[in-house]
């Protein structure tokens, strides 16, 4: 138990930090979320306990340092993680590339959208102008391209430590 909290406290600052200061430091076409990412992966290794309770305390520090109306990420995380959930035991059941694909896929969509959501409602109760163009579905493009590289390459490195992962999506008929 204390094992598992003294982890928790060393893997969800180092995360923050990684995803915060080094890759929103990198070029525009290698912003992924490695927040997103982790959770996911988090997800399909551990379970869905350990990441809600990595969804909590990574969606607490983006709230206490983001610009955006506090309490959206500490619901949007945990959010993310459910509905991952649920796509994960109901339709992606053989935990295979194409279903972790999906996943990070599905998850960078929601966790996109709902954090334009939170920036819409907390402009519009603070009396702000905000716009979107081209240059955010752009983004959001890219970004989904560089989640889903970085999690066929987390699949395949955590394929080689584990067997918990399928690297295939159609299961081999056995011949009677």
């Amino acid at each position: 138990m204390y094992i598992k909290i003294i982890s928790y406290l060393f893997f969800i600052p180092l995360l923050f930090i990684l995803q915060v200061s080094l890759i929103n430091g990198l070029p525009e076409l290698f912003h992924f979320n490695l927040i997103i990412s982790a959770l996911i992966i988090i997800l399909l290794v551990f379970g869905r306990d350990e990441s809600l309770w990595c969804s909590i305390g990574l969606g607490f520090m983006l709230d206490l340092f983001s610009i955006d109306t506090f309490g959206a990420f500490i619901i949007a995380l945990p959010m993310l993680v459910f509905l991952a959930n649920i796509l994960l035991v109901r339709f992606f059941t053989n935990r295979s590339l194409y279903s972790f694909l999906a996943l990070i896929v599905f998850s960078t969509l929601f966790y996109d959208l709902s954090a334009w959501s939170a920036r819409i409602i907390g402009n519009a109760i603070f009396s702000t102008n905000i716009f979107f163009t081209f240059a955010d579905f752009y983004t959001e493009i890219i970004r989904i391209f560089s989640n889903s590289l970085v999690a066929v390459a987390a699949f395949y490195a955590i394929n080689y430590i584990s067997n918990r992962l399928k690297p295939v999506f159609l299961l081999k008929s056995q011949k009677i």
